[in-house]
């Protein structure tokens, strides 16, 4: 396959036959040229966790994905406290908080790797959180990307971290990628020639979706019919920690699914060898990661409710939006409102801090007048005893109360400003329906 964004010459095609003479051919060269002149890239950042009073590296990879050669310039804000130490690659600019590597040009498919070292401070920050943030401008693209991490007092240098999970459990969501990092450092007291991690996969993460991200060396990747996962870097004559602080550091990013028989509450557990030269392999810590369940952790789903205003949909409170205008999801638009116009279908996915999300049903302004009806709204909220119900349209109007488990707890006929009791309520949430709209209620 030609890479993104090109085209095969002619021919696009060669034969060849191979013998027991000659089982390999090599050097088989294909024309390509750009399908449309455009600019990208991809950039990644990993940085060795923080630990005090030490010198800890930040490696940041750039490549060219678009179709014609690009000036790229990296700039890197540091995190409080830390300070710049020394770069492989000479800064254009450094000042106390930020610096600038500038290059004239980046060629097609091309990668730039800058490793550089920090100081951290002592152990009065412990715990401490640091913010990593690049921006790259790559042609007239800009990338940019912030990393997090919390500063160590007690350290092994050769540990294995994945980043997508929260919490002890490391948490993650049915459908999430996994994005481990294998980081690998020589302490003895002198240079390794070849350094070779082994990663036993787990049988419950799918091992035909491995993505390698990103790498400190170049790094050659195999895997095993049972499962075992393989980075070598040979001839990458690493040398010791006394010699050479950050050239004897390593480390390799990869990305890969969980296997389709995950259920939630499982537990997948990740741990690698690594093996200088012929040095016993020395064995990382055990990372987990348990499948959330959004029902069984006690998770409070938010509740994806529409409610009108004017021509303004409003959605229930929660920390991310998603919407869906006529079943098409509106990329990037993550507000919890959005105007309407009539005969249009909307829905929103409304999304909790855990990721735990519920879709709404879907809704339409079936003409201007709707558009312009009054709403109804209640007060207060959270509630002890009573609630008034306001912008009532009508007399003797259904009102029924729900529990979280879709169970009326109350129901009866009301008009504007009635008051209603609700005292009998135990504390908790509750959704209100009136017509077809419901809100949220929190009893206290």
């Amino acid at each position: 396959l030609a890479p993104n964004g090109f085209i095969f010459t002619t021919p696009n095609e060669i034969s060849i036959q191979l013998t027991d003479v000659e089982p390999s051919v090599s050097n088989i060269n294909f024309g390509l040229y750009p399908a449309a002149v455009f600019t990208a890239g991809e950039a990644d950042m990993v940085a060795f966790t923080p630990i005090c009073d030490s010198q800890g590296a930040v490696f940041i990879q750039i490549t060219n994905t678009g179709t014609q050669n690009v000036p790229v310039e990296i700039t890197f804000e540091m995190p409080e406290y830390s300070a710049f130490f020394e770069s492989t690659i000479d800064t254009t600019s450094a000042t106390d908080s930020t610096l600038i590597w500038a290059f004239n040009e980046l060629e097609i498919g091309a990668s730039i790797n800058i490793p550089f070292f920090l100081s951290y401070p002592n152990v009065d920050f412990i715990d401490s959180l640091f913010t990593y943030v690049y921006t790259i401008q790559i042609g007239d693209v800009t990338l940019t990307d912030t990393l997090e991490m919390n500063m160590l007092c007690a350290y092994d240098p050769n540990i294995k971290v994945e980043q997508t999970g929260w919490g002890p459990q490391g948490y993650f969501l049915d459908g999430q990628t996994l994005e481990y990092i294998i980081y690998f450092q020589n302490t003895g007291n002198y240079f390794a020639t070849n350094v070779r991690l082994e990663d036993q996969l787990s049988s419950l993460l799918d091992a035909n979706s491995i993505e390698v991200v990103s790498a400190s060396h170049n790094v050659e990747t195999t895997l095993s019919n049972s499962g075992l996962l393989t980075f070598f870097f040979p001839n990458i004559m690493l040398p010791d920690s006394t010699s050479d602080p950050l050239g004897s550091i390593g480390y390799v990013k990869f990305r890969i699914n969980h296997s389709s028989t995950v259920d939630p509450g499982d537990v997948i557990e990740n741990f690698v060898d690594i093996f200088f030269d012929f040095n016993p392999a020395i064995t990382t810590n055990t990372e987990i990661n348990t499948m959330y369940d959004c029902e069984l952790q006690g998770d409070n789903i938010p509740n994806a409710v529409v409610q009108i205003d004017g021509y303004v949909l409003i959605a229930d409170e929660g920390f991310d939006y998603e919407w869906f205008v006529n079943n098409v999801a509106q990329v990037g638009y993550n507000e919890n409102t959005i105007t309407a116009s009539p005969n249009v279908l909307y829905q929103v996915r409304v999304i909790d801090p855990n990721g735990c999300s519920e879709l709404g049903n879907l809704f339409s302004l079936t003409s201007i007048e709707e558009a312009n009806k009054t709403v109804w709204s209640f007060y207060p909220n959270p509630a002890t005893n009573s609630i008034v119900i306001t912008n009532l349209e009508g007399a003797n109007t259904t009102l029924e109360i729900y529990d979280m488990m879709g169970k009326i707890v109350k129901s009866l006929y009301i008009s504007n400003n009635q008051e209603v009791n609700v005292n009998d309520l135990a504390s908790g949430i509750y959704m209100i329906r009136i017509g077809d709209m419901q809100r949220k209620l929190v009893m206290k």
